[in-house]
C-alpha cells in the first residue's frame, strides 16, 4: 500500500510540475499573442484547454487516492472480522467435538450376560420424534442405566426416541441446518 501511495504522490508531483511548465509556457505565449495570427491564437486556446484537463486529472487522482485509502480501511476491517469468525469457528468446532465425544460416552448399551438387550424403561425428554427440540433418551433395565443424546453431524440430526420400551434413532436432514442437537428454525 505504501508503494502505491508513493507512486501516486510521485505522479501527482510530476503532473504538478508539468502544469507549472505549461503555465509558464502559456504566459510566454500570452506575451506573443499580440503578434500572432488567428491560427496561433487557436493553438493557445488548445493549450489552455489541455492545462484545464490536466488540472482535472490531478483532482481525479486525488479522489482516487482517497478512495484507495477508504478501501484499504474496509479491507482491514474485513480481515479483522474474518479473524474473529475463524476463532469463533474453531471454538464451535471444539465444542462440537466435545459434545460428540460426550454423546459417544453416553451411548453405552445395556446388555445382559446372554448378550441380549433387555431394557425395561425408556423415557424421551423431547417426547419422541421432535426434530426442533434437543432431547435425551433415558433407558433403564435390570442390568443398568443409559442415556442417548440427540446430536448433529453437519446438517443431519440423529434423533433418539423410544419405541415399545426400547431406544431407537433415525437420521433426519435439517432443512435450515442443525445445531446443539436440534434442527434450526427458519429465519
Amino acid at each position: 500500500m505504501a508503494t502505491t501511495n508513493k507512486l501516486l504522490y510521485g505522479i501527482i508531483i510530476v503532473l504538478a510540475l508539468v502544469c507549472i511548465a505549461v503555465f509558464f509556457y502559456s504566459m510566454d505565449l500570452d506575451s506573443r499573442m499580440n503578434t500572432m495570427s488567428s491560427a496561433n491564437q487557436e493553438q493557445s486556446k488548445q493549450i489552455e484547454n489541455l492545462s484545464i484537463q490536466l488540472s482535472n486529472m490531478i483532482a481525479q487522482n486525488s479522489d482516487q487516492i482517497d478512495q484507495i485509502e477508504k478501501l484499504t480501511e474496509k479491507v482491514s476491517e474485513i480481515e479483522a472480522n474474518n479473524t474473529d469468525l475463524l476463532e469463533q469457528t474453531d471454538s464451535l468446532n471444539a465444542e462440537k467435538k466435545d459434545l460428540e465425544d460426550k454423546n459417544k460416552d453416553s451411548q453405552t448399551r445395556i446388555d445382559t450376560p446372554e448378550g441380549k438387550n433387555t431394557q425395561v424403561n425408556c423415557r424421551d425428554t423431547d417426547g419422541g420424534k421432535d426434530y426442533y427440540t434437543t432431547g435425551v433418551v433415558y433407558v433403564s433395565g435390570p442390568y443398568g442405566n443409559g442415556s442417548y443424546n440427540d446430536f448433529c453431524t453437519g446438517d443431519t440430526l440423529t434423533e433418539w426416541y423410544c419405541d415399545e420400551g426400547s431406544e431407537k434413532n433415525e437420521p433426519y436432514q435439517c432443512p435450515n441446518g442443525c445445531a446443539a442437537g436440534h434442527c434450526k428454525n427458519s429465519t
